[in-house]
């Protein structure tokens, strides 16, 4: 499934720009490239906690020149910052599960975010996204665990104060992995355009290819 052709990021300190710092020992020596669809090769690193998460986003996306001022949006985003990575259940034996990183830029909106993958206790720069400039969330994913129950509730589904978790996985419900759903138990799943449903609907190759 092909990624948004992201072409930016962060403010990081000068000393990452020049010299970005490896997160823990990489599991293979080869060095990061982008695909012409904005795909990022993996390579992958140990990490301890979210900080970790973060370095790895900012350090991987420095060695895609995603944060080359002459591509795309970078001198749009400078001042940037990274907010508390969220995280993802994978339910998806394709996709492994992650953290969505997002950076909050010009206007405190998201600019940019980031899927990081973890298995075995290693990460990988996995998805960029630009988001659209007339989105003005703060927030990611836009519908919030409250909004969720919420939209559960209206359609009939009472999930009280149960904590629900993001899951995704490649569906018609989710897409892509930036539109994980609200799973709340019981079978009561709420997705990112207001959807309640319990099952995931398989998505089908041909869209899944696009």
């Amino acid at each position: 499934m092909k990624t948004i052709l992201l072409v930016v990021v962060t403010i990081m300190a000068v000393g990452i720009l020049t010299a970005p710092a490896l997160c823990g020992k990489p599991a293979d020596s080869q060095p990061a490239t982008s695909s012409l669809d904005g795909a990022l090769s993996e390579r992958w690193f140990a990490y301890k906690n979210t900080h970790d998460i973060v370095d790895i986003a900012k350090q991987e996306m420095i060695a895609n020149a995603l944060v080359d001022d002459e591509v795309g949006y970078g001198k749009d985003i400078k001042g940037a910052y990274a907010i508390e990575p969220v995280f993802v259940e994978s339910q998806d034996a394709q996709y492994p599960s992650y953290y969505m990183v997002s950076f909050i830029g010009k206007g405190s909106r998201i600019s940019v975010l980031c899927i990081v993958g973890v298995k075995d206790g290693k990460a990988s720069l996995l998805e960029v996204y630009g988001l659209n400039p007339d989105i003005t969330v703060g927030v990611y994913p836009p519908v919030i665990e409250d909004e969720a129950r919420g939209i559960a509730a209206a359609n009939g589904k009472a999930v009280g104060q149960a904590k629900a978790k993001l899951v995704f996985k490649f569906s018609e419900e989710c897409g892509g992995p930036a539109m994980p759903a609200w799973d709340f138990g019981n079978g009561v799943k709420v997705s990112q355009n207001g959807k309640v449903f319990s099952d995931f609907t398989p998505e089908s190759k041909v869209k899944k290819d696009k």
